[in-house]
């Protein structure tokens, strides 16, 4: 569950875990989408270019569902074509 590995990296401020949602093989322009998860109770979804970071507040994000949805939106608005599903991964910074 995505919504337990953020309450996970939201309490351990001093391990902080990164929670990471790479697109890169689901997206055109496949370059460097992923959404990484910080303490700072926001993710940013790093876009194909360096104007395309955004931030969104942790509280749009509860469940994978709604950050997939979230990152399509993203994805229509900004004219990239989504090609699949986006796998969702966690690791430990």
């Amino acid at each position: 569950q995505v919504i337990q590995r953020i309450g996970t990296a939201y309490d351990d401020l001093v391990q902080p875990a990164e929670l990471s949602f790479k697109f890169a093989d689901f997206y055109q322009p496949p370059l460097n989408m992923e959404c990484h998860f910080s303490p700072h109770a926001t993710l940013l979804l790093v876009g194909p270019d360096d104007a395309g970071k955004l931030n969104f507040a942790i509280e749009s994000f509860l469940t994978e569902e709604s950050v997939a949805r979230e990152v399509r939106k993203v994805c229509t608005q900004r004219k990239w074509i989504e090609k699949g599903r986006p796998r969702f991964n966690s690791r430990e910074a």
